[in-house]
């Protein structure tokens, strides 16, 4: 991008900052709850806001059937994270968090643009999600969606084990011009330790989106509940650091920018990559970012 294009994009950029921020503010939400067999000893906690605040909750077992167990949820600009941690001899915890928020474009009558998405995230996981076991009675879930246009597009990554074998996957679900749904399995771009039973993610992908304005939603669940009081271990799944998609125009003429302040301009790609198949609408690729 020549310098006379960065200033235009950056100029493009602030005008549409002030515009967005006043057609629709950003909303979020966090909760979580620690379980206990009666439910009045239950402790949970809850936030959530309209506007351009971001939410956090965590909470830290107090009573005699919640001691050791714990939740966190938090939601930033563009970014979120969950965790929930069961105590010896506890029912365990669950967490959410969730964001919604819009992106306005500029530079094009076109109906609509490519943009390529970078999704990343890295957590810990409890070693039964990835290992199984044979005799544990526990349910253990997390799940990080990203969804864009109205569920148009969608990143997905979902572990579970519900005293059976673990799974873990991720997806992407695109729509091209002509309207055709394309799912793809990306599980094999996940990085999986199974030594220090951590999973992560970082690769980009293409789709379209329109030009005027589309919406956005993060959502983040996850759950650590054993089936019964009586299990001595801990179990835990911490996805509190990061997740989260930056988006970047595929259009060297079309800026984006959100309704909490972020912009997304060109970043160029090569012409047999991820840029082609946004513009063709008949393919999609998810790739490994170089490390």
């Amino acid at each position: 991008m020549n310098r006379m294009r960065l200033l235009m994009a950056l100029a493009a950029g602030l005008a549409l900052s002030a515009a967005a921020a006043n057609a629709r503010g950003a909303s979020a939400s966090s909760s979580g709850t620690l379980r206990a067999s009666d439910p009045s000893a239950s402790e949970s906690a809850s936030d959530s806001s309209n506007t351009l605040t971001l939410t956090s909750k965590s909470l830290n077992g107090s009573r005699p059937e919640t001691i050791g167990s714990s939740f966190a949820a938090h939601t930033g600009f563009g970014t979120m994270g969950v965790a929930a941690t069961a105590g010896p001899n506890t029912l365990g915890a669950d967490a959410a968090a969730s964001i919604e928020g819009t992106w306005t474009g500029s530079g094009s009558t076109a109906s609509q643009s490519p943009v390529g998405l970078t999704v990343h995230f890295d957590g810990t996981v409890d070693p039964i999600l990835i290992r199984g076991a044979t005799t544990a009675q526990i349910f253990l879930s997390v799940l990080l969606e990203y969804s864009a246009n109205q569920g148009d597009t969608v990143f997905r990554f979902s572990a579970n084990y519900d005293q059976d074998r673990p799974e873990i996957r991720a997806t992407i679900k695109t729509r091209d011009l002509n309207g055709v749904v394309v799912t793809s399995d990306v599980t094999s771009n996940l990085v999986i330790d199974r030594l220090q039973n951590t999973v992560s993610y970082d690769a980009s992908f293409s789709t379209m989106v329109p030009t005027n304005q589309w919406a956005e939603s993060f959502t983040g669940d996850v759950a650590v509940e054993p089936s019964e009081a009586s299990d001595p271990l801990v179990h835990s799944i911490n996805f509190s650091s990061t997740f989260s998609v930056q988006p970047h125009s595929l259009d060297p003429n079309v800026t984006f920018v959100s309704d909490d302040g972020r912009v997304a301009t060109f970043v160029p790609e090569p012409a047999s990559g991820v840029a082609a198949c946004a513009l063709l609408g008949g393919c999609l690729l998810a790739r490994r970012r170089r490390r």
